[in-house]
């Protein structure tokens, strides 16, 4: 079930759909450390409850900040270019180079990447899950375990790949509409606001031996005061995590200054990335993102009930262009919830002649509501 949701949101063509799916995900990822810790709990291992409930509840803040940086993010896509349809966007990075970074952090963050906070909460549920996976409490403990490891690292390769296809269609290659040539800067509030996210983010993913210290009494009351000196050397291990993730943002950062020392004063030649025989090639040749993703989804075609439309010339020469367009529809969303919605709306609408907008016969009803609360008093 938690998978299906990443699914759909791989699927979806407008910026915030496949955000919000995303959300339902993440609440997914979530509940399975809240489910590991209630299960360290009742099976007496501390370790994983406290792994469970560590990563549950900073997941909680972890997506607070980078879905809120990418729906900012989004929001300012929209505003700036009419449109939050994926297919119809492109090249926005050389239009918006600040937004496109940080939703560029955001995107890493969210898919659970080093230096950045969705990996922490990640890595605590993961490791909860893989010492109930190797305990020898019974069957149950290790094999909810595993299926939570196997659903974790299924979730996070498909959000992986599901936010490569979002930015990379986005912000890459080059517009696929003339509206998009005239682009303004964006306010500099909206950039604020998602600026000051940043800080918060990396901090969460460099440093989250300073975070446990709020985790710390609200982990304490769901799992009791034997679970401290767990907790104590939780935050050597995170102190220690901390050290390895600087080396390695410290190595990149060497890294990339030694590739600029390189490459400065030398001539760069600009030339066409993909020709593939073909002269004046439009954008129109370019991945969109439901092409990019088109493997994933005719791979679960049945459980996304993915439909295609095609329209095509097949004359020798043709002269139209084939037409491809793929589109997820929530089976769900459609075929139950909002069926269920359409049959209490006709219900209800019986009672509509109640609700007829005159004050003076609301009044009415609070009077006749009041008497027969008297009544009913006096006759009790």
């Amino acid at each position: 079930m938690l998978s299906s949701y990443i699914l759909f949101s791989i699927g979806q063509k407008d910026i915030k759909k496949l955000l919000a799916y995303c959300s339902v995900e993440n609440i997914g990822i979530i509940m399975i450390g809240m489910g590991l810790g209630v299960a360290g709990v009742s099976f007496d291992y501390p370790r994983i409850a406290l792994f469970g409930f560590a990563g549950a509840l900073l997941h909680v803040l972890n997506h607070a900040l980078f879905k809120g940086l990418l729906f900012l993010g989004a929001g300012a896509i929209i505003r700036e270019t009419g449109t939050g349809e994926i297919d119809k966007l492109g090249g926005l990075l050389k239009k918006m180079p600040l937004t496109g970074t940080l939703f560029l952090l955001g995107s890493l963050a969210i898919s659970g990447l080093p230096l950045f906070n969705g990996f922490i909460s990640e890595l605590f549920i993961y490791a909860g899950a893989i010492i109930g996976a190797v305990s020898s409490e019974g069957a149950i403990l290790p094999m909810v375990s595993a299926l939570a490891i196997l659903s974790l690292a299924l979730t996070g390769g498909l959000a992986a790949a599901g936010f490569t296809k979002l930015f990379g269609t986005v912000f890459l290659g080059r517009g696929r509409t003339e509206s998009l040539t005239e682009i303004l800067p964006v306010p500099g509030m909206m950039k604020t606001g998602m600026i000051f996210l940043i800080p918060l983010i990396v901090l969460i993913g460099m440093a989250s031996f300073l975070v446990l210290s709020f985790l710390e009494r609200p982990i304490l009351l769901l799992t009791g005061e034997a679970i401290l000196p767990a907790f104590l050397q939780l935050k050597d291990i995170t102190s220690t995590l901390s050290l390895i993730l600087g080396f390695i943002l410290g190595a990149m950062i060497i890294c990339f200054f030694i590739y600029r020392l390189k490459v400065r004063g030398k001539a760069v030649v600009q030339s066409e990335t993909w020709g593939c025989g073909i002269s004046g090639g439009d954008a129109s040749v370019q991945y969109t993102g439901s092409s990019f993703t088109a493997p994933i989804t005719e791979r679960f075609g049945s459980l996304l009930a993915a439909r295609k439309e095609l329209h095509a010339d097949e004359k020798i020469f043709p002269q139209k262009s084939w037409h491809l367009k793929t589109r997820v529809e929530d089976w769900f969303l459609s075929g139950v919830f909002i069926k269920i919605i359409q049959v209490l709306d006709k219900g209800l609408a019986l009672l509509r002649w109640f609700q007829c907008g005159k004050a003076g016969i609301y009044v009415l009803y609070i009077a006749l509501t009041v008497l027969i609360l008297i009544i009913w008093k006096f006759l009790i």
